[in-house]
């Protein structure tokens, strides 16, 4: 009996279990939308279970009651539904899978709940059909079809089965031409009789249990995983259960189609990712070599060209190193985007806010299960990130040796980010007596220093559970691994998400503190902006480009497009005009933003990104003009070209803005305003000669109009009001 459970503060922990929603406990992205969910019991393999059943746009998904069965099958791979005959009002079906399996379904709910599962089952399939025809194909690549296949290939005289797996050729990635790490490690326990038996109970699995694209995850795989995924299997069992195969297979050579081209284009993080390229698991042979770091720099340049969103930070160039050697560049690269999307988003972004919120999730999870440990932590006011950011950054990669790294990975990917907690928790707990013994940060580093050079470098065999195959393990490392999946085997992925979710606004609020003050601490004194303007620009400038597209430093550099710009200057528009939305005024809004965004950009090109240090320049000059010259400023918005002249539709459309900012104040002065504009216009056609179609003035010709007029208040106004519509962070306005 696992006591911790009971003594565990969060003893409502079993609730946690059933909190994870549907489209992330399957690991479906951001395209996908669950359609329709039902009770259910499904027959397969001559046991009975039963769970929820859901349609999502591309896949059928299942899991059982306990979460211990589950499958999500993409629908093009259902090959048949029939309807089985019943004697009561509920719907039964048999699905035929693209590999041969039967699945008896029976939808429990009413009828109406039934006959919607029904209506929306078939018509996804009817619209998942056309891809059908692709997947066959896609299917013979994968070593996971080829070891299905491998019982009906025909032995030549004198071979045997082991030497039948090798002429097929299963190996991807780097290990297949530098060595997989278990075998450069200890070559002596991982001979081809060894890996024949590993091949055989997989082999014995997928027959049973289906494969790829139709596997069903049971009770039994993780007895299976405890025995180790075989070299030559790992890069499809990551696929398949992290979910980047069906977007693999989707992408129709996406990778491969434009990798050359995004090679050839200019890298925001070329010269970071050039530095890193040697530091990347540089123990293991391939990183060592030019083929291994030429392909280790197009899937890092690659991912931070095409994932602009995401860009590059240290530890992508750790995780897909350990990716490479199992896997192609292609499967590396979907394997890494599901990792950083679904798994840890917001690790690999440019504020690393997930990896701070997972650590602060740690913090407190350490503080509920192993109290006396935390307490010393506090006394010593140690910060507990020292120790844990790199083991969370690299998903542990850094610290073990590759053979004990990769079989973590193998339980992270199969079963989720719970493990990076449960692996933590473990490293504290079996070093309980040297941090409860330390007298400083130094002697708790050296404590789990020790403790991972004693792991990695002991090799005494040890006999896994329900293996009749010795393996080489470290028991220390063998006593980590029982301790984190058994002894913390209540820290799930349902709660993991739960206190993500508590904890993220404080862990963003702080982020974003942080940052702000370490931006502006070296801008204040260069500036003619105020302190206060200057922090009112910065936060709308953020609300603008949103937290997750803002990198650590360099925020002069940091760029907004119009789209941000557009969110962030809208706040200048009165209360009124959003109360009325008149579309000429909506019209208005458009054509006035443009204006000011070319203007402070430079460039007539909307595509081209506005950087905070052209912001700020900008609004100093709109400061300066509003008060000396503001007739200069609204010519040269309206005269971008620099034509020296304004024509008709420009001085209507000046006259429009004017209008949009300055004459819904609310107050008795709009009209007043609205008579000074209606004057101004007038002014100028009078300027028209006779028969003269269009009208067209000089900058001193709009000058005089503008002094005769008493506009200059107005145009003052005028830009006062879009400045502050900059300066303001939150809109208001619904």
């Amino acid at each position: 009996m696992n006591l911790l459970k009971h003594v565990f503060p969060e003893n409502n922990y079993e609730a946690y279990e059933g909190l994870l929603p549907p489209a992330v406990f399957f690991r479906l992205t951001k395209q996908e939308e669950i359609i329709v969910g039902s009770s259910c019991e499904i027959k397969y393999n001559d046991f009975l279970i039963f769970g929820s059943i859901y349609i999502s746009t591309s896949f059928l998904c299942f899991h059982s009651l306990d979460l211990k069965t589950r499958f999500t099958f993409p629908l093009s791979t259902i090959r048949q539904v029939e309807r089985t005959a019943s004697d009561t009002d509920v719907f039964v079906f048999d699905l035929i899978t693209l590999q041969n399996q039967i699945i008896h379904l029976t939808i429990k709910g009413t009828r109406q709940q039934s006959e919607l599962f029904c209506d929306r089952l078939l018509r996804q399939l009817r619209v998942t059909s056309p891809e059908a025809g692709d997947v066959k194909e896609f299917l013979h690549t994968l070593a996971s079809e080829k070891l299905l296949h491998s019982g009906i290939l025909k032995k030549s005289n004198n071979e045997n089965q082991a030497t039948l797996y090798h002429r097929l050729n299963f190996s991807t990635g780097l290990g297949a031409l530098f060595g997989f790490p278990s075998k450069l490690i200890n070559p002596k326990f991982h001979s081809d009789i060894h890996e024949k038996e590993q091949l055989d109970r997989w082999r014995k699995y997928f027959l049973k249990s289906g494969a790829n694209f139709n596997f069903v995850q049971t009770p039994f795989f993780f007895t299976l995983l405890q025995n180790g995924i075989p070299d030559n299997l790992r890069a499809d069992v990551w696929e398949t259960c992290s979910g980047s195969l069906y977007w693999r297979w989707k992408s129709k050579s996406f990778y491969n189609d434009n990798v050359n081209r995004v090679l050839t284009e200019t890298c925001e993080y070329g010269d970071e990712i050039e530095r890193d390229l040697s530091r990347s698991l540089p123990s293991y042979p391939a990183y060592q070599s030019k083929t291994g770091i030429d392909a280790l720099r197009r899937v890092l340049r690659f991912y931070s060209g095409v994932k602009t969103d995401m860009g590059y930070c240290q530890a992508i160039n750790i995780v897909v190193a350990a990716l490479l050697i199992y896997c192609t560049e292609e499967q590396a690269y979907f394997l890494f985007s599901q990792i950083s999307e679904l798994y840890v988003p917001g690790y690999y972004g440019k504020l690393i806010h997930g990896l701070l919120l997972d650590l602060t999730v740690f913090e407190y999870t350490l503080q509920q299960t192993l109290p006396h440990l935390y307490q010393k932590i506090f006394e010593m006011k140690m910060d507990l990130r020292l120790i844990t950011i790199n083991w969370f950054f690299s998903l542990f990669i850094k610290d073990f040796r590759l053979d004990y790294a990769m079989q973590i990975l193998d339980y992270f990917i199969t079963n989720g980010p719970n493990v990076l907690f449960q692996i933590a928790l473990a490293l504290f707990k079996i070093n309980a007596h040297g941090i409860l013994n330390a007298v400083d940060d130094a002697s708790v580093v050296n404590v789990f220093q020790d403790c991972f050079a004693k792991i990695n470098t002991e090799s005494s065999t040890t006999t896994c559970n329900g293996s009749t195959t010795n393996k080489p393990i470290s028991s220390t490392f063998s006593q980590l691994q029982a301790i984190a999946f058994e002894y913390f085997d209540f820290i799930t992925n349902g709660y993991i998400l739960a206190k993500r979710t508590e904890f993220r606004e404080t862990v963003l609020t702080s982020l974003k503190l942080f940052t702000k003050r370490s931006h502006l601490r070296g801008l204040y004194q260069h500036t003619k902006l105020s302190n206060i303007s200057l922090e009112s620009l910065y936060d709308a400038f953020i609300d603008g480009i949103g937290e997750d597209h803002l990198c650590h430093s360099r925020i002069m550099e940091q760029k907004i497009n119009y789209n941000g710009f557009e969110k962030l200057i809208k706040k200048s528009i009165p209360r009124q005009i959003f109360l009325e939305k008149a579309a000429h005024y909506q019209k208005s809004e458009r054509k006035l933003f443009k204006r000011l965004y070319n203007w402070l950009n430079r460039t007539s090109d909307l595509n081209v990104p506005l950087t905070f240090e052209k912001l700020i320049i900008g609004i100093e000059t709109m400061n300066v003009l509003a008060k000396e010259a503001p007739e200069v400023f609204c010519f040269q918005l309206y005269d971008f070209n620099e034509e020296k002249k304004l024509q008709t539709d420009q001085i209507v459309e000046l006259s429009e803005s004017l209008i949009l900012i300055c004459c819904y104040e609310g107050n008795h002065e709009d009209d007043e305003r609205l008579t000074v504009i209606s004057d101004f216009l007038r002014s100028c056609f009078n300027k028209r000669k006779q028969n003269q179609k269009e009208v067209q003035i000089s900058l001193e010709q709009f000058q005089y109009i503008a002094a005769n007029t008493s506009l200059l208040p107005i145009l003052g106004f005028f830009i006062e009001k879009l400045v502050k519509g900059m300066l303001t962070k939150r809109n208001t306005i619904q």
